[in-house]
């Protein structure tokens, strides 16, 4: 696998492992993205694109992003794991 593909993994792990299990929105993604890959909007911008292009995140609007467990199945035990109250859009 590419090496894009293995970022965008770690970034999608991180969405699952901050609590997110449907959906994510826009401004948590941005705060996910700059502790993960930098601030710049032009690196959070290229990033976005890698995770829906590649089939990670789907977007629902233009600030809600559907996580893609139907692609990567393998995120989902990650997403079920742990007793924490998971986190609502």
């Amino acid at each position: 696998m590419s090496r894009i593909y293995h970022i965008c993994y770690d970034i999608t792990t991180s969405i699952v492992k901050a609590g997110f299990l449907e959906e994510i929105s826009l401004n948590e993604i941005s705060k996910i993205l700059r502790l993960k890959r930098g601030g710049d909007p032009r690196t959070i911008r290229n990033w976005l694109r890698n995770l829906t292009s590649l089939g990670f995140l789907i977007p629902r609007n233009r600030s809600v992003f559907k996580i893609n467990f139907e692609r990567y199945p393998e995120l989902l035990p990650m997403a079920l794991k742990g007793d924490s109250q998971k986190k609502l859009l």
